[in-house]
């Protein structure tokens, strides 16, 4: 942390996470750098200087379909065959299978029993369309009584009284949710097991959910590490597992130790088929599920597209009816998911699309590649009015209409 003292003095204090420093023992606790300038331009210059050039080689854009913000825990395989068969007529490349497949958190082989098919026969099927199989998952994580927290009680991550460490209350997963211990070489085995697994059925696109319950506070019992190394030693499993060639997208992820794992990285909060929080912890409305927060955050994080990953702004939700976000909330999402960088992916029920979604959803598809480069925030510090420049484009959001602008150069 960093604290300015009343000489202007400034103090930095670092939390090593309780790790034993033995007399002649370095750590590395990185570098301080003093950026001077106009906030905007040191924004994208301590981007750029912290990634270090650590980033993955760049991958094409995914433009395709996800089952989550439509369908939700309660996805079927004929919701994914249906939409499926829209999705290869109207030239998407991806259909990304969410959360709601799973026999439970933490079980990654098999189906949940209503979920109606195999996710071997699914991915043939998305493949023989000529369509990226991509399927998502929450590897950090077990259920409370699930059959894998039951069977190696000893991979569940410790609380300071010995307690299992709990990450969360996710009352349509049944109950409380504990987090796996990333530091024990068994478990990386486990994790590389069930990527394999996935891999073999055929998907190359994983998205994975909820990973910073492996930097969760707590006692581990392999190796001494700090938690952003226990999240790094995760991440680096799964990506041996998959391989070089499939795509790895992070979400839920402290960023800095994805740089160089994971080719995209969610940027913001979730979006949702409202504009403006419901629930939210008392005083933090800004952390809760709400497109307005998805849209703030993927605008204030831009800067990160291509220096650390590709950013991630969450699914584009075009549908006109089933959703309470009106034709302008609708436009200033679109234009956000493509000015951030144009990582596009749609999550809605596409039959519901007519001519006008159809085709503003293909303008997206065209735009992506003339948006795909690192971006720079005018002005971070403005609270309502925020701008994006590329070298071809130019995003204009006003947060309080809301509304936007999104320009190409000719």
């Amino acid at each position: 942390s960093c604290r300015v003292r009343p000489d202007g003095s400034v103090e930095l204090s670092f939390d090593v996470d309780g790790l034993v420093i033995a007399d002649g023992e370095e750590v590395d606790l990185g570098g301080i750098l003093e950026i001077e300038g106009r906030p905007g331009t040191a924004l994208s210059e301590w981007a750029d200087r912290a990634s270090a050039g650590r980033a993955r080689p760049e991958r094409p854009q995914p433009f395709g379909w996800c089952s989550w913000y439509q369908y939700f825990t309660q996805v079927t395989a004929k919701d994914i065959e249906a939409n499926l068969e829209l999705a290869a007529q109207h030239g998407l490349e991806l259909v990304q299978i969410d959360d709601g497949w799973q026999p439970s958190i933490g079980e990654w082989s098999g189906t949940a029993a209503r979920f109606g098919a195999t996710m071997a026969s699914l991915a043939e099927k998305i493949r023989s369309k000529g369509l990226s199989a991509g399927v998502w998952t929450a590897p950090f994580l077990a259920l409370e009584g699930s059959p894998l927290a039951l069977a190696r009680p000893e991979w569940i991550l410790r609380d300071e009284l010995g307690r299992p460490r709990r990450v969360m209350y996710h009352g349509d997963w049944g109950g409380w949710v504990w987090a796996l211990d990333t530091s024990r070489d068994d478990v990386l085995e486990h994790l590389g097991e069930q990527f394999r697994d996935l891999r073999a059925l055929g998907f190359d696109y994983f998205k994975i959910d909820f990973l910073y319950a492996a930097a969760m506070p707590g006692q581990r019992s392999g190796a001494p590490m700090a938690r952003h190394e226990a999240l790094r030693r995760g991440l680096a499993a799964i990506r041996d597992a998959i391989g070089e060639d499939a795509y790895l997208l992070g979400c839920g992820c402290p960023l800095g130790p994805a740089v160089g794992i994971v080719d995209a990285c969610r940027i913001s909060e979730d979006v949702a088929p409202f504009w403006t929080p419901r629930l939210h912890v008392p005083s933090w409305p800004e952390c809760s599920v709400a497109t307005a927060n998805a849209v703030e955050q993927s605008l204030r994080r831009a800067p990160l597209h291509r220096r650390f990953f590709s950013a991630d702004p969450d699914c584009a939700l075009l549908r006109p009816r089933d959703t309470e976000l009106t034709p302008a909330e609708r436009r200033v999402l679109a234009d956000v998911v493509v000015g951030t960088g144009g990582f596009t992916v749609v999550s809605d029920d596409l039959s519901l699309y007519g001519e006008a979604e159809w085709a503003l959803l293909a303008q997206m598809g065209e735009q992506r590649s003339l948006v795909d480069a690192p971006l720079d925030l005018v002005d971070p510090l403005s609270a309502t009015q925020l701008e994006l420049r590329g070298p071809s484009h130019r995003l204009e959001v006003d947060l309080r209409s809301p509304s936007s602008m999104l320009a190409f150069d000719r």
